[in-house]
């Protein structure tokens, strides 16, 4: 009987979430690829050759859900949640996350904008990715001779309204990046060996803005990143706590001219020159 009634339970509050939810989407892709490979640099050697099976040959495979909750007075919810998949092997991407590549819940006013706040893509990837004629597909795409940071963690993010294909946006992240120990936000502790400078003890701010402008076939972009690690105490002799600083920034755009579509995009990475901190610092 106690089973029972535990099963009512949790059918009630199952229908009772979906009634509230007044527009819920599942989607996904699946990418699956057989790739043969030769190594014929030589012409005098022989080549070796393999057929490795893969996934995202041409796109990441995903599955995610996203809804929004018309709450009135022109306000309404919303939330998305989307990770990668390994098609091949059937484990998570990104490193494993669940939600790798979106998760977030956010609040839209359709007179003020929205603020959402999560893990979500970068400004910089969604103008490259805009401004990218295959749409960023793994293969042609620009990332992989141009670095971008293509998502933020711990990110409040703010998009205005869309006023005759104008948009504005801004973000900050409190802890941006996940090629660290530690992904999110830690009390910076004071560095008291060399072996303590690391960026697991700091957190990297991140300020972030963007305007886009679409209107047909134009499209005109621009994007800025700042980014910094938190300053520390230090007791050690030779290493300061307090970190420099990098910032990106891009401009892109793109015409579709109906037979073809050129795109373009430009942009400066100025690296964080913090020789006492052992990590990576190619924030974008």
């Amino acid at each position: 009987m106690k089973m029972k009634i535990v099963a009512l339970a949790m059918a009630s509050l199952v229908s009772g979430a979906a009634l509230a939810q007044s527009n819920v989407t599942v989607y996904g892709v699946g990418d699956v690829s057989d790739v043969y490979a030769s190594d014929n640099v030589n012409s005098s050697t022989k080549s070796m050759n393999a057929i490795q099976s893969g996934s995202a040959g041409l796109n990441g495979s995903r599955f995610g859900f996203k809804g929004t909750e018309d709450m009135g007075n022109g306000l309404s919810g919303n939330f998305r949640m989307e990770g990668g998949l390994n098609m091949d092997t059937g484990t998570s991407a990104q490193g494993g996350q669940l939600m790798g590549r979106w998760a977030t819940v956010g609040l839209t006013s359709q007179t003020l904008g929205t603020i959402e706040g999560g893990r979500r893509d970068t400004f910089q990837d969604q103008l490259l990715g805009a401004a990218s004629g295959t749409g960023r597909n793994t293969i042609t795409q620009n990332s992989p001779v141009y670095v971008d940071t293509n998502r933020y963690n711990n990110f409040v993010a703010y998009l205005s309204p869309v006023w005759s294909g104008l948009q504005l946006k801004a973000g900050y992240s409190s802890n941006g990046t996940t090629d660290q120990a530690v992904s999110q936000d830690v009390v910076p502790t004071q560095i008291t060996a060399v072996a303590d400078n690391i960026a697991a003890s700091s957190n990297l701010r991140v300020y972030t803005a963007a305007v886009n402008y679409i209107n047909g076939p134009l499209l005109i972009g621009a994007a800025y990143d700042y980014n910094q690690l938190q300053s520390r105490n230090s007791a050690v002799a030779g290493i300061n706590g307090s970190y420099n600083s990098g910032n990106v920034w891009n401009i892109a755009g793109a015409y579709d001219f109906g037979v073809v579509r050129v795109d373009a995009a430009f942009g400066i990475i100025n690296y964080a020159a913090n020789t006492q901190a052992s990590i990576s610092e190619d924030k974008d």
